[in-house]
Order: C-alpha cells, then sequence, then structure tokens
C-alpha cells in the first residue's frame, strides 16, 4: 500500500507543479494590473525588474552563462530583447488600458503564434489542425478585443499592445529554443532576466526611488509577489514538473494560465467579464487544445506580465 502511496505522490506532485506555474503566470497580469493603480508603468518597470535582475545574478554565475561562446551569448541576448524588454513594454502599457482578464485571454494565444513560427522558421506547411487553431484564436481574440464593436480607444490599443507582447515573447521562445537546447535552459534563464534588469532598469531605473515614496504597503507585497512569482516560482515550478512529465501533459498546463489571469481579475480586481469575453475565451482554449494535436509541438509560456 505505501509503495503504491509513494507512486501515485511521485506522479501528483508534477502535475501540481505545473499548475502553480500556470497560476503564477496567470496571475502576474492581475498584479501588474493592481500596481498601476497606484504607481506609473515607469515606476513598475524599473522596480520590478532591477529586483528581478539581481535575483538572477547568482543563476548567471552558477551557470557560467556569461562565459558561452560570443555568437550564441550575442543571439542569447538579442532574443532577450524581444522576450524581456519588449513584451514588458507592451504588456505593461496594455494594462493601462485593457482589463487583466483581457489581457490574459490574448497572452493565451502564445502557444498559437509559437506554432506558427515554428512552421514558417522550419519552411514547413502547417497541418490542417494549425491551420483551424489559428483560426479559431483570431475569432477569439476578435470577441475579446470588441473590433468593430463600439470599443473605446484606449481599450482596442491595449488589447493591440497585448497582441504585440505575445508575439515578442513568442518569437523569444522560438529564437532562443535552440540555445536553450545547446546551453542549457537555466543559464539562457539567467541571461535573459539580467538582460530585462539591465535594459528596463537603464530605461527606468531612476524611478524607484519614486516607487518606494508613493508606493503603500500593499503595493509593496504585491510587487514582491509578482517578482517571485513571475521570475523565480513560475520557472523552478514549470521546469521540475515538466521534466518529470511527457510534453503533451505539460502542455495542458498552458491552457490554465489564461484562465488564472480570467478569474483572478474578476475575483481579485473586480473586474466585469462580458458574454464577448467569455465567448472569446472558449474559442482561444479551443484553439489552443487543437493546436496541441499538432506532434512534437514547442509550447511555452512567458515569464509573467
Amino acid at each position: 500500500m505505501s509503495r503504491n502511496k509513494a507512486a501515485g505522490r511521485s506522479r501528483f506532485l508534477p502535475l501540481l507543479a505545473l499548475a502553480v506555474a500556470a497560476a503564477a503566470w496567470g496571475l502576474t497580469p492581475v498584479g501588474s494590473r493592481y500596481l498601476l493603480a497606484n504607481l506609473s508603468a515607469s515606476e513598475v518597470l524599473g522596480t520590478r525588474f532591477t529586483l528581478s535582475g539581481l535575483l538572477a545574478l547568482p543563476l548567471l554565475f552558477y551557470t557560467r552563462a556569461y562565459r558561452w561562446p560570443r555568437a550564441p551569448l550575442l543571439k542569447a541576448v538579442g532574443w532577450s530583447v524581444f522576450g524581456t524588454i519588449v513584451y514588458q513594454l507592451a504588456i505593461v502599457n496594455a494594462l493601462r488600458w485593457t482589463s487583466a482578464a483581457t489581457a490574459g485571454i490574448i497572452l493565451g494565444l502564445e502557444p498559437i503564434i509559437i506554432l506558427t513560427l515554428e512552421s514558417l522558421f522550419m519552411r514547413r506547411l502547417p497541418r490542417r489542425n494549425l491551420v483551424l487553431s489559428v483560426l479559431l484564436g483570431i475569432i477569439g481574440v476578435v470577441m475579446v478585443a470588441g473590433i468593430g464593436a463600439g470599443s473605446a480607444p484606449h481599450e482596442s490599443l491595449g488589447d493591440l499592445l497585448a497582441l504585440i507582447a505575445a508575439l515578442a515573447w513568442s518569437l523569444y521562445v522560438v529564437g532562443s529554443k535552440p540555445l536553450g537546447s545547446e546551453f542549457g535552459s537555466a543559464g539562457l534563464t539567467a541571461i535573459s532576466a539580467v538582460c530585462a534588469g539591465l535594459g528596463l532598469g537603464l530605461m527606468f531605473g531612476s524611478t524607484i526611488g519614486s516607487a518606494a515614496r508613493h508606493a503603500s504597503g500593499a503595493d509593496v507585497a504585491v510587487l514582491a509577489g509578482t517578482v517571485l512569482a513571475s521570475s523565480l516560482i513560475g520557472f523552478l515550478a514549470w521546469n521540475w514538473g515538466a521534466a518529470r512529465t511527457n510534453s503533451s501533459q505539460a502542455g495542458i498546463f498552458l491552457y490554465l494560465v489564461p484562465l488564472f489571469s480570467v478569474m483572478g481579475g474578476a475575483v481579485l480586481l473586480r473586474e466585469r467579464l462580458s458574454p464577448s469575453d467569455l465567448a472569446g475565451a472558449v474559442f482561444i482554449v479551443a484553439a489552443l487544445i487543437t493546436a496541441h494535436r499538432v506532434p512534437e509541438s514547442a509550447l511555452a509560456v512567458e515569464p509573467g506580465a
């Protein structure tokens, strides 16, 4: 009996870790949206990513990623600009005008974009189910964004910026994948986090003092939780769980990321969801499930918005 319990625990814990990662990444836009109610986008970016960069320095030295050959190192830095700096600039500004739930739903398109980019980069025709998934995803985004439905201009701009963020992260995932496979995902993660800390820290680091003066105790707690969730807990939980399950099982948990954003925005921020938001979420989840049927697909999530 004890052996059966141990075997059941060994199967359950990796799945729990993947769910924790999905929750951490899904709730990150909720935390960012909360912070933007009291702090400027520059204060949030400067403080959050300066701290994230400092947290990543020990990992950088431990993995010796800074000693990678010059060409791969430059590629890692280049792709990291898309995956961290461009992504964060787009998503944080998007959250000024659109809800955390809507942003989370739109970011749920990332696996579809990744699969599409892989087909283009590998110069092979996409399978029929991939084409269907893209169409379903487009319908879902149109319903969520309310294009042509009289949405406020700023809200539509927020939705567009969320789409740009999704594209930037997807480019990072596809472009950096060979580097992570050859030199290790931990080193790649360290390079990306330090790049974000340096880039966004140099851009907005001067706002840290202002953020410290304006932030309430709750803001500090949310900021610390967001940094830990997106930069540490999410990655550690995902990498540990994914290493102990097959890719098809792990990929299922990607579907939870936008749903955690929707639920978190509704419960924690009291955001109201329209019927078109809910219908759009259904279409995007259907698109993700359809895309996941592509064999040997490379599905990945962002380190948080």
